[in-house]
């Protein structure tokens, strides 16, 4: 199956070569025996504190692949980092109990920065925020890869001191309710954990806490706190992080832990921009339609991402070429074509982005607007992830007194806003 896409604008815009956009092996999106075939890397490097946990974590993946069809690739050197062209052979790039600065290269970390730019996503467990520490973080501007912290870890731990005693019992609570990372853990959840401070450390206000634990004793340290947060990455991949999982328990005996990665996991590999492998398409951008060229016998689906995040049906076509027209106001819509039936080990998908940019809102000292996104699914949160408002998208849009005081994340048609009220 050959995909093209061109576009029809109103104005004249130059033509551009869109090159390599990888395609999607899902075959029935939401189950876990769906996936065709990727692959995962297991990054478990240690330039600092060595948690020994890495031959444990791997074997946890690995069950996991043997059961529902993934390759696991390890790597303790950082040598799958050394080309851009080699990450992108994978699906997620996990993070497993790394720790210090000293581990990737400048070239390999501008690899993994243009990885998730492209539609990476990234798995960070318990000392991944022990890598690559904000240069804020502790006050002490050490920093080598802002970058990290930033965009994909969301957290730097704090230096000291940096958690509570090892098996400290303590409840965790889910702030999030009904994300799919936390499908399978109770809430509230008692859990043994070294748990993490973050005080003096670094937190980025770009993610969204999904998992939370009460206080943990009588400093301002051990305040109720991050324990998992999650992102929808710019790039169209996104971004995972948990600091649990100090100790090796977890990865042989702790089920709740153990379904937790998991769930988070299969959340990465349903991200609507995740790069898997199968090769190139070229693509010349003028206007607002998606075309593909089928040899074989197969339905098409044409499905487009709502305001919630879920991939729905807008058009089927019967066997063979066609063409589907794109509507909206010019939106940056995610689109994808499914075919059917699917066969093993051929790919089904491809993502594209329209290249017009985002509607951008009209914020005025009463409400915010924007016509284009009339009847649109929407939902508002604040810093703490809690839903503050939702609805669909009206002409009048919405009132600035529905949002929470301070900082609010909007997410309509697929994009994210910041607004402050």
């Amino acid at each position: 199956m050959h995909l093209f896409v061109c576009f029809w604008m109103t104005h004249s815009i130059p033509t551009v070569m869109i090159r390599r956009f990888f395609l999607t092996f899902f075959l029935v999106l939401g189950s876990w025996a769906s996936f065709a075939q990727v692959s995962i890397l297991h990054y478990t490097e240690t330039t600092g504190f060595d948690h020994n946990t890495r031959v444990a974590s791997l074997a946890m993946f690995n069950v996991w692949a043997a059961a529902h069809n993934y390759v696991v690739v390890n790597d303790d050197t950082g040598d799958e980092f050394n080309t851009l062209a080699n990450l992108q052979q994978y699906a997620v790039v996990i993070f497993s109990n790394t720790s210090g600065a000293g581990g990737l290269t400048p070239a390999q970390r501008a690899n993994f920065e243009a990885y998730i730019t492209n539609g990476g996503s990234y798995m960070g467990i318990h000392a991944a925020s022990d890598t690559y520490r904000h240069s804020t973080a502790n006050g002490n501007n050490t920093g080598v890869w802002d970058w990290y912290a930033e965009t994909v870890a969301g957290a730097s731990v704090q230096e000291s001191p940096n958690h509570t005693v090892q098996n400290h019992t303590d409840t965790l609570f889910h702030q999030t309710p009904g994300h799919p990372t936390l499908a399978s853990l109770a809430d509230p959840w008692i859990k043994v954990e070294e748990y993490y401070y973050w005080e003096d450390g670094y937190l980025s206000p770009a993610f969204m806490e999904v998992l939370r634990v009460g206080e943990t004793g009588g400093n301002t340290y051990d305040a109720p706190r991050m324990m998992a947060h999650v992102r929808d990455l710019p790039g169209g991949g996104r971004a995972f992080y948990t600091a649990l999982g100090h100790s090796v328990n977890n990865y042989t005996i702790d089920v709740d832990f153990q379904n937790f990665i998991r769930d988070a996991l299969l959340w990465l590999l349903n991200a609507p921009g995740a790069i898997l492998p199968a090769g190139e398409i070229s693509a010349e951008a003028h206007g607002d339609q998606i075309c593909w060229e089928d040899v074989g016998a197969h339905r098409a689906t044409v499905e487009a991402l709502d305001g919630e995040g879920r991939w729905v049906a807008v058009a089927t076509y019967d066997a063979g070429t066609s063409c589907h027209t794109l509507s909206g106001c010019g939106t940056a819509t995610p689109v994808r074509v499914r075919t059917m039936p699917v066969q093993r080990g051929r790919p089904r998908l491809s993502r594209v982005h329209l290249l017009s940019p985002r509607p951008q809102l009209q914020v005025g000292a009463e409400r915010i607007t924007q016509p284009c996104l009339v009847e649109t699914p929407y939902r508002v949160y604040d810093l703490q992830g809690r839903t503050v408002a939702q609805g669909r998208w009206t002409e009048q849009g919405l009132p600035r007194r529905h949002l929470a005081p301070g900082l609010n994340v909007l997410r309509i048609g697929g994009h994210q806003y910041r607004i402050r009220r």
